[in-house]
């Protein structure tokens, strides 16, 4: 009997790659590969009390299927050094899921795969190391993708109690709306080595609206239709945040680790510069963080 299982790659098994394996982890419809730099035999996420071991083979590149799917939870820095292992995995019928922070995702996968069969992905799903190893799921995760014919296929493919799947009309502006909190937040953490607590001082405080106010110029320059009520909302979340929330950018610091600074900060003080936008605050955090 033929083989009708869809065979799918998580390419990255940090926190996303986990959140995004267990969201499709049992599913007796899948053939399910794992690749990692490092190797990994176990992947553990707790979410809503619950934590999951989920064993893992994982495969070399080469003893991989032809392969109807590849989620790909790189960090826009790692695409560089990941391309020869990418031109493996790839095969002109797979459909790419570019699963990253930052602006223009097909541009990870320029030259290796048909940009018709590439699929952009942004995630909120925060999720943090636990004590002990594995990851902690805090809330419900919400990946948005651009509607058409490939984002139903990726909603369809990812349904689990953990994970859901939002198709956008207007994805640029989803990913401006992100890449704007992203950076003014966890530029500001990863700059102080401090968690949301940082926030309570005045002064910082108004540099973190400063930030923000400077993002919305220049995604709004780059043609992102932003609503009007987006500073004030994005304040009011950011001040209900315990104090003891980090963000990855500050996690990447601590532990010595590359920051995703052209994803975030340094996409934002590019981009100004081409839209004839000031961007000082963005620049000066790209150029700080640039040196850890």
């Amino acid at each position: 009997m033929k083989n009708t299982k869809l065979k799918v790659a998580v390419v990255g098994t940090g926190a996303i790659g986990t959140v995004i394996g267990h969201a499709l982890n049992n599913r007796p419809d899948l053939e399910l590969y794992f690749l990692n730099r490092s190797p990994r035999t176990t992947l553990t996420l707790q979410y809503r009390e619950r934590t999951v071991f989920n064993p893992v083979q994982l495969s070399d590149p080469g003893d991989l299927p032809v392969l109807d799917w590849c989620i790909l939870c790189l960090k826009e820095y790692q695409y560089a050094k990941a391309r020869p292992i990418l031109s493996q995995v790839l095969s002109p019928s797979t459909n790419a899921v570019v699963l990253r922070n930052g602006l223009k995702h097909q541009q990870s996968l320029a030259g290796l795969h048909p940009e018709e069969q590439i699929l952009p992905a942004i995630i909120d799903a925060p999720t943090q190391l636990r004590e002990g190893g594995g990851y902690h799921q805090l809330k419900k995760g919400v990946i948005t993708v651009p509607a058409g014919p490939l984002g139903k296929m990726v909603a369809d493919l990812c349904i689990s109690d953990h994970v859901v799947v939002e198709l956008t009309a207007d994805f640029h502006t989803a990913c401006w709306q992100k890449v704007i909190s992203s950076a003014s937040l966890g530029g500001i953490l990863a700059l102080t080595g401090q968690t949301c607590v940082v926030l309570q001082d005045p002064a910082i405080w108004t540099l973190f609206q400063q930030l923000l106010e400077e993002g919305i110029r220049v995604a709004i320059a780059d043609g992102a239709t932003l609503p009007s009520d987006y500073l004030q909302k994005e304040l009011a979340r950011c001040a209900a945040y315990p104090s003891g929330k980090g963000s990855s950018m500050l996690t990447d610091r601590l532990a010595g680790r590359p920051i995703e600074i052209m994803a975030k900060n340094g996409v934002i003080a590019e981009l100004a510069s081409k839209r004839g936008v000031q961007a000082s605050l963005h620049r000066a955090v790209a150029w700080h963080l640039g040196r850890y």
